[in-house]
């Protein structure tokens, strides 16, 4: 059995919300039931502007973009200006060479026995850069993976936090993949 309460409004308001409820409602009880189910689960106060959550979202993606960056000026310092750096010193210290004959024949021992010390070095560091880029990649997906899987979860006691929505067996999957390349980074010496 449905019970109801009056409530006085002005005249102006009531005409318009009349009009509004009509549009979102079959009855103004539940065009009202809607308006307030939405500023309750989006956890809007109608009295401040809309604008402070979007402030807070804001800030959150600023950290996230931060991070980012923080990796790739990590990525940079440790690998690409090494490697630019041995590059240059290559450049510098090479002489012109006497011309040679465009083609000769030698053997894959031959060639790997001229090459310089420093061009094994820059052989190992150019793999090393590749290989750590694809790396990177694939912690960018699976972090992406992760990251989609978040859902956020509203508390009745306490604050409300993101859960992890994914199958064990997925989690440990992912977790396992992470602690092998920590394992092969760390065994890995030069």
């Amino acid at each position: 059995m449905n019970t109801f309460s009056t409530i006085k409004f002005k005249v102006k308001i009531a005409n318009r919300f009349r009009s509004f409820s009509r549009r979102i409602a079959k009855s103004h009880s539940k065009a009202m039931e809607i308006i307030l189910d939405f500023f309750e689960e989006n956890e809007i106060n109608p009295d401040k502007p809309l604008a402070s959550n979007a402030r807070s979202l804001e800030k959150l993606i600023k950290k996230r973009i931060n991070g980012v960056v923080a990796i790739i000026k990590d990525i940079e310092k440790h690998q690409t200006k090494p490697t630019t750096a041995m590059l240059q010193l290559l450049f510098e210290q090479t002489k012109p060479k006497q011309k040679e004959p465009l083609y000769v024949e030698r053997t894959m021992e031959e060639i790997e026995a001229s090459k310089s010390e420093e061009q094994k070095l820059l052989e190992h560091y150019r793999e090393q850069y590749y290989v750590s880029n694809g790396e990177l990649f694939e912690v960018k997906e699976d972090f992406r993976v992760v990251l989609n899987k978040l859902v956020y979860t509203k508390n009745t006691f306490g604050a409300n936090y993101y859960r992890l929505n994914i199958p064990k067996g997925e989690f440990k999957k992912i977790e396992q993949k992470l602690n092998n390349e920590n394992k092969d980074d760390n065994s890995e010496t030069f």
